[in-house]
């Protein structure tokens, strides 16, 4: 941390409020942003506590009673007496058992740190600034005090307006009630409950081969790699067949060269890929395997974050009456269904690559090397008068194009001589 202070999720209680009432240093307020994105589930509280925070904001200031000072004072004179007695009841009793209360609150506090450093639990609750407190709404049924009845009744029809929003995958409950807004958002259980998922899961493993190989018989090769492929239910995503060496005379002698590339099913990489070795002579060949496991199981959790919050803006939009708001809800709407779309896009992407391995092979065809000297035949002597053939033709077309050019070139040769002997019979008049 820049500013002193390690970040982590036990802070974020403390340093949500300070950021969004841009409280924090520049330090602070840098280490904070970085560490929300890279933690999804500080980053998920986060929005949440600042729609919290915009929805109460929304909410109208609501006058007290008239009578409100005078109900209260009498309320409380009438309660005064038995608070006070009471209080002290509890004193003289606790001054006669405060070994055993002393014992009893260092046990209490010792099990409590316990069950925390065991359990880890992470819980966030919006400020106190942004909650009502639930006390007041008690007391009134405890002292059989009525108050704020028509204030409260406003209030209800705003909360309401809002709804109730509850995270059931991550244990994010937004609850809007009758005279209070209370934030609650807890994620031990839901952490606690992924884990045990995600050790069972498999691995994502993304396997690739290259492989260059040599055959004298190209063709019965090239027959066992198509078989080879049906056999284990792949697929050629590319196939390419060229000579890299012509003999026209005799086309028997010529060089074929294979570029395939395989796709096949992820769990028989290694059995396909050994075959296909043992077709023919290696030249060189080698194996590459990235794990996305991570990577994967990040996106996937942000896809369904995305997914959660897409559903309670939808439950939202639902009981929204205003224009605005509804234009709001909408574009946010698009815009958390466009990420939804990409997350989802690449993570189809990365099963189609782990479910199919791909294999690049090219198999190049040589010739028996035990045949080192070809007869000579009738064909040289052919070969000899088509090259004498070929000469004379290219002399004579070569004259030809020599003779074109010239009368091409004529006029301008005769417009020259003209104008040199023009000016030869004026040198020689100026000179005479």
């Amino acid at each position: 941390m820049k500013g002193g202070v390690e970040m982590d999720c036990k802070n974020f209680d403390y340093y949500s409020s300070l950021y969004i009432d841009d409280m924090l240093s520049e330090n602070e307020r840098e280490d904070f942003l970085q560490h929300i994105e890279e933690c999804s589930i500080c980053k998920m509280a986060l929005k949440n506590l600042q729609t919290v925070v915009e929805c109460l904001k929304d909410i109208e200031d609501i006058e007290l009673p008239p009578d409100f000072n005078t109900t209260l004072r009498q309320r409380l004179t009438s309660i005064e007496q038995p608070q006070i007695t009471k209080t002290k009841k509890t004193l003289q009793w606790a001054s006669k058992h405060w070994k055993g209360l002393a014992a009893s609150l260092m046990i209490v506090v010792f099990s409590a740190a316990a069950f925390n450093a065991i359990n880890g639990p992470l819980q966030y609750k919006a400020s106190e600034e942004l909650a009502y407190d639930s006390a007041p709404a008690e007391a009134p049924e405890e002292g059989g005090m009525n108050l704020f009845t028509t204030s409260m009744d406003q209030k209800t029809a705003e909360a309401e307006e809002y709804g109730n929003m509850e995270d059931s995958s991550n244990d994010v409950v937004v609850t809007g009630v009758r005279g209070r807004r209370e934030v609650s958002l807890q994620f031990s259980e839901a952490m606690e409950a992924q884990e045990p998922q995600e050790a069972q899961s498999p691995m994502k493993l993304i396997h690739q081969g290259r492989l260059r190989i040599e055959s004298s018989n190209f063709d019965g090769v090239y027959d066992n790699i198509i078989n080879l492929v049906d056999e284990y239910r792949g697929y050629f995503q590319h196939s390419e067949i060229y000579y890299r060496q012509i003999v026209r005379d005799h086309p028997e002698n010529s060089i074929r060269v294979a570029n395939l590339s395989i796709r096949i099913p992820g769990d028989d990489f290694m059995e396909v890929f050994q075959k296909l070795r043992d077709l023919g002579v290696v030249l060189n060949h080698n194996i590459s395997t990235v794990n996305i496991t991570d990577q994967y199981r990040d996106i996937e959790n942000e896809a369904k974050n995305l997914e959660i919050q897409e559903e309670r803006l939808r439950e939202i939009l639902g009981k929204a009456d205003k224009v605005e708001d509804l234009l709001r809800i909408e574009n946010e709407l698009s815009r958390v269904r466009n990420q939804i779309n990409s997350l989802r896009g690449t993570l189809d992407n990365y099963d189609k690559l782990v479910s199919m391995a791909t294999i690049d092979l090219e198999l190049q065809e040589i010739k028996d090397p035990t045949i080192r000297i070809q007869p000579v035949d009738e064909g040289i002597w052919s070969k000899a008068k088509a090259n004498f053939v070929n000469s004379v033709n290219s002399i004579i077309v070569i004259t030809e194009k020599v003779f074109i050019k010239a009368f091409a070139i004529l006029p301008v040769i005769i417009l020259l001589a003209a104008l040199s002997i023009i000016l030869i019979v004026v040198y020689w008049m100026i000179k005479r």
